[in-house]
């Protein structure tokens, strides 16, 4: 229970080496699955006897092109702060994607390790409104406690990309776009970003051993 409490944790406040070529016709089931595949990669790469002592920076190298490659992480950065995002200079607006892909890329590294025991598992495809697909997957482990893991993706210039995670029913753009306008509603943008920040260094001071 402990573990499947942290496990929803990173779910909802969150998510390679040789990656293949990108193809704008992938379809949204095959993203999901080349996330969940290059996850497990990375982390059988980095339980091996030559890696377990990497850095955090290394891991996060590792997933970087991961993440962002399947999901859009601008257009996610964007909705967490909603009309705030109009008042936002090109600098800021720079800054506050940075953030934010270094945190989600940071969750994943901090979160999903030492997989063995894990599995990811597809379980429908269901179409949404405005074109947008949701495919529902679950993660089971050890225990075989299943975590309802639902992934909300829309086509773009660049294919399928993610743009919501729901873990158990809670969404994780909800809860940061919660968050980051209540922030923003007391203080500055420059306290958001600092507050970003401090999380992803949060998460680095966290890694566990290998």
């Amino acid at each position: 229970m402990i573990y499947r409490f942290y496990l929803i944790l990173f779910l909802i406040y969150g998510l390679v080496f040789g990656l293949p070529a990108l193809a704008v016709n992938e379809s949204a089931g095959q993203v999901i699955q080349r996330l969940h595949d290059g996850i497990r990669r990375v982390d059988t790469d980095f339980s091996a006897p030559a890696e377990a002592k990497a850095s955090f920076e290394e891991r996060t190298a590792a997933l970087t092109p991961l993440i962002q490659n399947t999901h859009d992480l601008s257009y996610m950065a964007r909705i967490t702060i909603r009309s705030h995002w109009a008042s936002l200079d090109d600098e800021q607006r720079a800054q506050f994607n940075s953030a934010f892909r270094d945190l989600s890329v940071a969750t994943y590294a901090r979160r999903f390790r030492n997989l063995a025991d894990i599995e990811f598992r597809t379980v429908a495809e269901r179409p949404m409104k405005r074109g947008r697909i949701e495919i529902q997957t679950e993660l089971i482990d050890g225990n075989d406690e299943a975590i309802a893991l639902n992934y909300v993706l829309q086509e773009g210039d660049e294919g399928w990309r993610i743009i919501n995670v729901l873990a158990d029913g809670i969404s994780e753009l909800a809860l940061k776009r919660s968050q980051y306008q209540q922030i923003l509603k007391t203080r500055d943008f420059s306290e958001l970003l600092q507050h970003l920040q401090r999380q992803q260094q949060e998460m680095e001071r966290q890694q566990p051993e290998s």
